[in-house]
């Protein structure tokens, strides 16, 4: 890779960027935006720092370690080793830092540890911290010292080491005082270390009194109460409670995704259906809108989440210019600059397809459940709440698409009711006639595998690999797939599935990868055999196919998942926001999808955001 000079005034626009998107809660937005500049200065330490904390932030817990170990050498395990590991460092504040973010990987993995590992884990990740501690103290930056130190403290008391936690705990509060909001939140939780949580509720007061107190440092310091509350709760027979403590003053924005009847221009009861809609995002403290925008309710909600100043999330169930044709347009002319305003401000906007059109109801279902499921995945990684708004005028389901459609799979999803204001009869666009017979699609998530290095096998080892290896990968599909399969088709080493349901999906690709690694190589005088797979959930064509003389999936959807596959490193499943959004909105999947970043897809088929399937076992989300 071939670097720029160094432009320090371009690198620090970038990283105060990064740092308002991690502040914002935008992880992954701040990964793109870390690993696109590093592309022009890939040796820039601090854009690498920022680059694997955002990794850490979203979960991806293994690639943020690939990550940290590719460009700053393993976690330093003794004084020793930490002073050779920073002895190359000429800026001592990023030394610091760089330990911290590699203690901080080590504490991600206390959570994720068997119950019984976590007492060694919880002493390691400590002891890591309690090195950035003395190397702040020895540089003589105490005002670095207090967060790796209370860090330190809260594992220790994880560990079941209450003395040395406590006396971390100490440590921290004989630091010169800091009035930033890191500053009080530190000394809130050195102070409920210490079994003080009136001091730890007044701390917490004064924390959100001043600024920095965005919402990714909020989330932070909840879920570091929470975890300490949990280590008390381990070690006495009484603990204080989540208010005690001042967890009820940590409020975070809720992430709300709005369903919602379209209508035409000029009705005079707009303004009251918009102030129901802002009354309930003030009282609620919805600070992430995501919807699409269509006329009527749609564009109502977004103007009123930007209003509030809250951040909008755009998920429109295909291209842009085509969608106002068909949703926006036949509401009326005023609707349309209101539209582009709301489009020009939205902090994200997602295509759910790329080429589609009004024709087929899938289509705009496949769009709202992607924004559903972005809304849980958002409010995930905030460690806060979503909810639906909708505006409703009560009728029935009439089909795959539609408010009342909308509503009844966020119920059947998250097991909750939404929030509806209702909708009076009011004049409803009239859609313009059809040009063209429309495509009927179905929604399936699409799964795209084969062998690495397959043509490397002899004539013979792939007459062995069709007899000995693929009946066993078949059962492993059928167990896996409970009958869900829509569409199967191999070539060689190569799949392809279809299936109707995206955990049985998630299964059969962790069974496969299964499969494989329990072959016995030697007796079936075979080399390690590791499968690339893809997924992909989106619409796809069914129709019959002549040649194989039954039915197949087709469509762009369809070649989308296939590209990806050549992207993915063997043994793996690569898989899109698609699919992981489909996932969120099955919250007992047992699978997780951890951020890999925009990948470059071979054969000029451009970048793709993609994620790195894996079992969710032990997993508890993002941690602070």
């Amino acid at each position: 890779m071939t670097s720029e000079p160094m432009d320090t005034e371009s690198t620090a626009r970038t990283l105060a960027a990064v740092e308002a998107l991690l502040g914002q809660g935008n992880v992954l937005q701040a990964y793109d935006r870390a690993v696109d500049a590093l592309r022009r200065y890939p040796a820039d330490p601090w854009l690498r720092h920022r680059a694997v904390l955002s990794l850490a932030r979203s979960g991806a817990l293994a690639h943020a370690e690939h990550k940290f170990a590719q460009w700053f050498g393993s976690v330093p395990d003794s004084d020793a080793d930490r002073d050779a590991d920073t002895s190359t460092d000429t800026d001592p504040v990023f030394a610091i830092e760089r330990l911290t973010l590699g203690a901080r990987l080590i504490k991600d993995r206390v959570h994720r540890a068997p119950p019984d590992d976590r007492p060694a884990v919880a002493r390691r990740a400590a002891e890591a911290y309690a090195r950035a501690w003395r190397l702040a103290l020895d540089a003589d930056r105490p005002d670095l010292a207090a967060y790796p130190a209370v860090n330190a403290a809260s594992l220790c008391l994880a560990a079941g080491d209450t003395t040395r936690a406590h006396d971390l705990a100490r440590a921290v509060l004989t630091l010169p005082r800091d009035d930033s909001y890191y500053g009080h939140a530190n000394r809130a939780e050195a102070l409920l270390v210490l079994g003080d949580p009136d001091g730890a509720r007044t701390a917490l007061a004064d924390a959100r009194t001043v600024s920095g107190a965005d919402p990714a440092a909020v989330a932070a310091t909840r879920r570091q109460f929470a975890w300490i509350l949990e280590s008390l709760g381990r070690l006495g027979p009484t603990r204080p409670t989540p208010a005690a403590a001042g967890l009820d003053l940590l409020t975070l924005p809720a992430v709300a995704v709005f369903a919602g009847h379209m209508f035409r221009e000029g009705c005079p009861e707009e303004a009251g259906l918009k102030a129901r809609i802002r009354a309930h995002i003030d009282a609620q403290g919805v600070g992430i809108g995501v919807t699409a925008l269509a006329c009527g309710g749609d564009i109502l909600f977004a103007e009123s989440v930007l209003d509030a100043g809250g951040q909008l999330i755009v998920v429109l169930p295909f291209a842009a210019r085509a969608f106002a044709a068909v949703s926006v347009e036949p509401g009326g002319e005023s609707w349309v600059p209101r539209f582009h305003a709301c489009l020009a401000r939205a902090t994200e906007v997602t295509l759910a397809t790329e080429d589609g059109e009004g024709d087929d109801p899938e289509l705009f279902a496949y769009g709202a459940r992607m924004a559903a499921g972005l809304a849980l995945h958002k409010a995930r990684l905030l460690n806060t709440r979503a909810e639906m708004i909708a505006l409703w005028n009560g009728g029935p389901v009439g089909g795959p698409a539609g408010t009342a459609a909308d509503i009844a799979h966020w119920r059947e999803a998250t097991g909750r009711a939404p929030f509806i204001a209702p909708f009076p009869p009011l004049p409803r666009p009239t859609a313009a006639p059809a040009t063209q017979p429309p495509l009927r699609r179905t929604l399936a998530a699409l799964l795209f595998g084969d062998i690495h290095h397959f043509s490397r096998l002899t004539e013979r080892q792939c007459v062995r690999y069709q007899d000995k290896v693929v009946p066993r990968l078949v059962a492993a599909i059928d167990e896996a797939a409970g009958g869900r399969v829509l569409y199967a088709n191999t070539w060689g080493d190569g799949l392809f599935l279809g299936l109707d349901d995206i955990v049985a999906a998630s299964r059969c690709a962790m069974a496969l990868h299964a499969t494989l690694e329990s072959l016995d190589g030697t007796a079936l005088d075979l080399p390690p055999l590791r499968m690339r797979l893809s997924g992909h959930f989106g619409p796809a064509v069914p129709l019959f196919d002549p040649i194989i003389g039954r039915r197949s999936l087709i469509g762009t959807q369809v070649i989308r998942a296939a590209r990806i596959e050549m992207a993915t490193p063997p043994g793996q499943t690569y898989v899109t926001n698609a699919f992981t959004a489909a996932l969120m909105l099955r919250q007992d999947s047992g699978f997780m999808a951890d951020y890999m970043g925009q990948v470059t897809l071979p054969k000029h088929h451009g970048v793709l955001a993609l994620s790195a399937l894996r079992r969710a076992d032990g997993d508890p989300g993002p941690v602070a």
